[in-house]
């Protein structure tokens, strides 16, 4: 709705507040810990790296838009610099 329907004032907030929501509960999860689920790295953060990864296409309009999760921050940087996770980038 940001993009495609932005005078839809109410669905672009619904959505976009959504969207934060979401982002606040991985960060929560993410609190403390190195990966989403576990002590190991999971499906659940390759899934997840490709949707943090759009951040500035899902929360547009700062030059950071993880400045307020920094747990999700933290472990997207982690996930970012692995080996795989580069080549993955390539594809």
């Amino acid at each position: 709705f940001q993009r495609m329907a932005p005078d839809l004032d109410y669905a672009v907030n619904r959505y976009r507040r959504e969207a934060e929501r979401h982002y606040e509960v991985l960060d929560a999860q993410l609190g403390g810990r190195s990966f989403i689920v576990g002590d190991n790295y999971t499906i659940a953060d390759m899934a997840a790296w490709g949707w943090i990864e759009r951040a500035r296409f899902v929360l547009p309009g700062s030059d950071d838009p993880l400045a307020a999760y920094q747990n999700i921050k933290g472990w997207f940087d982690h996930i970012d610099a692995r080996p795989a996770t580069q080549r993955a980038r390539k594809v």
